[in-house]
């Protein structure tokens, strides 16, 4: 039986595919996944990988939260209790929680488990600026073309998050880091102003 989630996600991969007036076989040659699969994905009767909503994500330009998304109107203020929060687990590799999984907003707040000596070379790539803080451990974050940033508990880094990019556990005990994606935003006129000042 498929999560109730995943019923979010086939029916968010239908609206964007949708939406650009694109056939399962146009998707499938686009993404390289199959079409038998994606109409799987579609109807919620498969659970997919990280890596297939990476492919669908990075295809349609969105971040993964867009597809977990629901349809409730804000107000002015919105309660986001953690029971209706989204949890994506990759088994032994690490715990993705959208905290405000909505795809229309500014930020898109992540909190990510990462087991131990956890090392995941598989790059994603996301419009936008990300922010992380690590909550505790020993993290790695690389970047495509650029030295690998090494960060620990307390310390906080900023980067061009449609540079393929990736976090990996360097330490022996479990790590957390608190992510926060701004899709429409670059960062570096700004940051490179206030450190100016």
């Amino acid at each position: 039986m498929v999560h109730s989630d995943y019923c979010y996600v086939g029916k968010r991969v239908r609206q964007e595919r949708q939406k650009y007036q694109m056939s399962l076989n146009e998707l499938a040659d686009a993404t390289g996944i199959s079409a038998s699969y994606l109409s799987l994905l579609e109807n919620g009767k498969t659970v997919p990988s990280i890596k297939v909503l990476d492919k669908i994500c990075n295809f349609f330009s969105v971040h993964i939260s867009v597809l977990f998304q629901e349809d409730d109107d804000l107000g002015e203020a919105f309660f986001f209790p953690r029971d209706r929060q989204v949890e994506v687990d990759v088994p032994n590799d690490r715990i993705l929680r959208f905290l405000l999984p909505r795809g229309n907003c500014r930020i898109e707040p992540v909190h990510m488990t990462l087991q131990p000596r956890e090392r995941r070379n598989e790059w994603t790539v996301h419009q936008g600026t990300e922010f992380g803080y690590v909550i505790r451990g020993v993290l790695e974050v690389s970047l495509e073309g650029h030295d690998a940033i090494r960060c620990s508990e307390g310390d906080s880094v900023i980067y061009n998050s449609s540079i393929k990019h990736y976090w990996q556990n360097l330490g022996d005990s479990v790590a957390e880091v608190f992510l926060v994606a701004f899709p429409r935003i670059d960062f570096r006129g700004e940051l490179q102003g206030a450190l100016r000042t």
